[in-house]
């Protein structure tokens, strides 16, 4: 029997309180990677074979986790949030389309929990039919990315849609964020290939401006801005 892992990162608790990793692993080879740094900790504090390296990998024994998660008396915001798959990609190319329909079908099949799931192949999706409990975020952060995410959350009509420039890298300059309803906005953090990168204040102002123009809730992870903290159901205490 699994359950859900508590979600360890202190500034994401605040709307997702759990995480589940039926898949790890991942070949997009990104400049910065937080999945990969969190491997090579768990791998460090464990030694398990699982965590030696970040090659794609399928644990079944994991699929029953939903299932038999004590479902949180609380009300709260995030309490019933998931984050899928935090330590790969559910949509990259490598995944073998059974083994997607199969965690699509436990998704649908707990619509008392809420997933939160995060791509860089946003174009896979469309491939895919997406249970109603499902917030779907593209990670974005580089401009050459910011065209076939925004072409995609255009059509895409889900619960929940964002973006996740976490890190962000470079001054990104989008056409619209009228299609998202969350942007979520961070630094990269120091690791052992990689020193801290805290995003100029210009960069980050110019899409907070944007995204409150277009009524998008706005999340500042790691920087001490009271003011962007909203995610969707913090109305909720």
């Amino acid at each position: 029997m699994s359950v859900f892992y508590r979600q360890d990162d202190k500034a994401i608790r605040p709307w997702c309180k759990w995480s589940w990793d039926p898949l790890t692993g991942c070949e997009h080879d990104c400049e910065s990677c937080a999945a990969l740094t969190k491997i090579q900790k768990l791998y460090a504090q464990t030694h398990a074979e699982g965590f030696k390296s970040f090659s794609p990998r399928l644990w079944p024994e994991r699929f029953d986790a939903p299932y038999e998660t004590r479902i949180p008396g609380s009300g709260a915001a995030g309490s019933r949030n998931v984050f899928l798959n935090r330590l790969g990609d559910l949509f990259g190319p490598w995944v073998e389309r059974e083994h997607i329909e199969e965690i699509l079908k436990i998704v649908a099949d707990t619509p008392q929990w809420n997933y939160i799931i995060l791509t860089k192949t946003p174009a896979r999706c469309s491939q895919f039919s997406l249970p109603a409990n499902i917030w779907l975020g593209i990670k974005v952060d580089k401009q050459q990315e910011i065209k076939p995410a925004v072409e995609f959350f255009s059509e895409y009509k889900g619960a929940v849609r964002f973006f996740w420039c976490d890190p962000l890298l470079e001054w990104l300059q989008f056409p619209t964020l009228a299609c998202i309803d969350w942007l979520v906005v961070g630094d990269r953090a120091k690791s052992r290939t990689q020193p801290a990168f805290v995003p100029p204040r210009v960069w980050v102002t110019s899409l907070v401006r944007q995204a409150e123009s277009a009524g998008c809730k706005v999340f500042i992870k790691h920087q001490k801005d009271s003011g962007h903290k909203q995610f969707p159901g913090d109305e909720i205490s």
